[in-house]
């Protein structure tokens, strides 16, 4: 299969497996003694240590915490159920958000929680509206994602949190399609929440992820009386006991060998200049993108014809070409092709998706 929906899932990286098996071995043979116990935290607190350094954040005891999660949806609702929402509270995003994110929004609009969803079709006019929006009304939170999974688009997430800095209002940035694709620099960031699933750019093992809870929120919640414990942990709060040892083992080593690579992830854009060429010779075809910096990684497009069916399109490349691609249908925006690639593919790869894509279009437009 010629592979390109690795912003939807990386293949888990070989080194990471082999890692995940060699612990659970080891941990087999220990599991809750008192030194197993013992061996137990030491790994984890190693892999704390590894993804803060990939997130460049301030970690340990005087800095940011780390809690283990599933995936980003999962960070995510718990963040938005550990904050203290109240009917006529004003919750603000971009509509570059991801399926989870909205339903979880939904949820809150449910109780009384106002939405307001910002453009994000141009750099500038997203931050002056941002900025707006948080000087005529009192914003609770702000939560938008760092890379958007719709088309890779970066969103100013500095800037971003200056202002809810200046405002006093909760920053959550949802980093999924961020790390392991971008640089990312927490220690640069005014940000309460930052959280990412290990599968996507990381290429670590399904079901691992990590949420950063920053020392600007833990002063924030030890303020008030309720949200921390007795002990005062952020941890607990958003840690859900017990973890899989072996699939935080290989996170840990994904996260490791990502840091390596990072410095090379900028040469995909030459994947991306490559193939946004030969879409823009193909008729009909519209590339997705705004005026700010996108990811080297992604690429998306539409096709501006009657009746286009964008999961038609992905199911018949997969079927007759062994091509793999991502459909993106929401109510909201018209439907979209999403294209992503890895420092695995090859040019041979992105000419055989553009020569298949293009022969599917002539196709489809004769049928």
């Amino acid at each position: 299969m010629r592979y390109f929906n690795y912003a939807g899932f990386s293949p888990a990286r070989a080194e990471a497996v082999e890692e995940m098996q060699a612990v659970s071995d080891v941990f087999g043979t220990k599991l809750f003694s008192e030194l197993g116990i013992a061996w137990y935290r030491k790994q984890l607190e190693n892999t704390r240590e590894k993804v803060a350094r990939l997130l460049h954040a301030k970690h340990g005891e005087a800095g940011d915490t780390l809690a283990f999660v599933p995936n980003s949806t999962t960070a995510y609702r718990f963040v938005v159920s550990a904050l203290d929402f109240h009917r006529g509270d004003v919750v603000v995003t971009s509509d570059q958000e991801h399926l989870s994110t909205w339903q979880t929004l939904d949820n809150l609009k449910q109780r009384g929680i106002e939405l307001v969803v910002i453009p994000a079709s141009s750099e500038e006019i997203f931050l002056t509206q941002l900025d707006d929006v948080c000087k005529k009304r009192k914003i609770k939170l702000i939560t938008v994602s760092h890379v958007a999974h719709t088309d890779g688009r970066i969103l100013p997430v500095q800037q971003v949190g200056e202002i809810a800095g200046r405002r006093n209002v909760i920053l959550t940035i949802d980093g999924a399609q961020a790390v392991g694709h971008i640089p990312v620099d927490l220690s640069a960031l005014h940000v309460d929440f930052y959280f990412f699933s290990g599968h996507k750019w990381c290429a670590g093992p399904m079901g691992t992820g990590a949420l950063l809870i920053t020392k600007r929120y833990e002063e924030r919640l030890a303020s008030r009386e309720s949200g921390l414990s007795e002990t005062g942990s952020a941890q607990e709060c958003f840690e859900l006991g017990t973890q899989n040892i072996g699939l935080i083992a290989g996170l840990s080593r994904a996260c490791e060998m990502k840091l390596q690579e990072l410095p090379a992830m900028g040469n995909l854009a030459c994947f991306r200049t490559l193939f946004r060429g030969c879409l823009s010779r193909m008729g009909d075809v519209e590339i997705v993108e705004w005026d700010g910096p996108h990811a080297p990684g992604i690429l998306s497009f539409r096709v501006a014809r009657a009746g286009f069916d964008a999961t038609r399109m992905a199911e018949y490349l997969n079927a007759k070409y062994d091509i793999a691609i991502k459909p993106l249908r929401y109510p909201e925006l018209p439907q979209m092709l999403r294209v992503s690639w890895s420092l695995s593919t090859e040019v041979q790869d992105i000419l055989f998706l553009a020569e298949k894509l293009d022969e599917a279009l002539e196709f489809h437009a004769a049928s």
